[in-house]
């Protein structure tokens, strides 16, 4: 069919659900529960940060199911292959940071319980080290001559404090998303209040990390929305 609109939009619809998918496998591995897996896929393909990526041909498609694989690869015990997706990631797009933050958030769940110098010197650490020094080598071979617009483009924002959880929430036509904002509030109120944060202690890291990527990112841009829905449908 060749590279057409129709074409891009198939690709894109493709690697949402395979990134929905991939969720599955991750809430599968983090909670035990075959059908909150299985609800966690059908509510983020039903939720709009995954379909507007899904009917557009944008990187955040391809780059989030890079991201979510490189976590589920982790999970799974195959830290080579998830080093390597956060190299690819990053690759796609400079929003495959959150590669790096989703598979960061599962290390220290990790170091958590097994103690931090233990995990830091284990054979594991040492094949995630490869396989991200390995796909971020493909990075610096395709984009050598980016590394000096790299920082500018993760400080952009506009006048004052910005970035696209405000965007998304706040600045969204009829204040569409306010629902969803409230939703999660209440959820994140139960799960600190109820002390689920100690039972859970690899969605209680993934939050964090993840959350700390708003002092990172500061762009406007609301298809970010999309790596951080699914850790907070979690």
């Amino acid at each position: 069919v060749g590279w057409t609109r129709s074409a891009g939009h198939a690709v894109s619809t493709l690697f949402v659900g395979l990134g929905a998918a991939t969720w599955g496998l991750i809430t599968k591995r983090l909670t035990g529960r075959s059908h909150l897996a299985v609800a966690t896929v059908i509510l983020l393909l039903l939720s709009e940060p995954f379909f507007g990526p899904a009917n557009q041909s944008r990187p955040e498609a391809l780059t989030f199911f890079f991201a979510s694989a490189a976590l589920a690869l982790y999970l799974y015990d195959h830290p080579f292959l998830s080093g390597l997706f956060v190299g690819l990631a990053f690759e796609v797009h400079p929003a495959g940071l959150f590669a790096g933050l989703y598979v960061a958030s599962a290390f220290f769940a990790k170091a958590t319980k097994t103690g931090v110098r233990e995990i830091i010197f284990s054979r594991s650490t040492v094949f995630l080290l490869l396989g991200s020094l390995l796909g971020l080598s493909a990075y610096l071979l395709l984009h050598a001559e980016a590394l000096s617009t790299l920082l500018e483009t993760f400080s952009q924002s506009n006048t004052g404090f910005s970035n696209f959880l405000i965007y998304y929430f706040f600045r969204a036509k009829y204040m569409r998303h306010i629902p969803e904002l409230i939703f999660f509030a209440i959820m994140l109120g139960v799960f600190v209040r109820g002390r689920h944060w100690r039972e859970a202690q690899s969605l209680s890291w993934l939050l964090l990390i993840a959350g700390a990527s708003l002092l990172v990112l500061h762009r406007g841009s609301i298809h970010y929305v999309l790596y951080l829905y699914a850790p907070l449908m979690l």
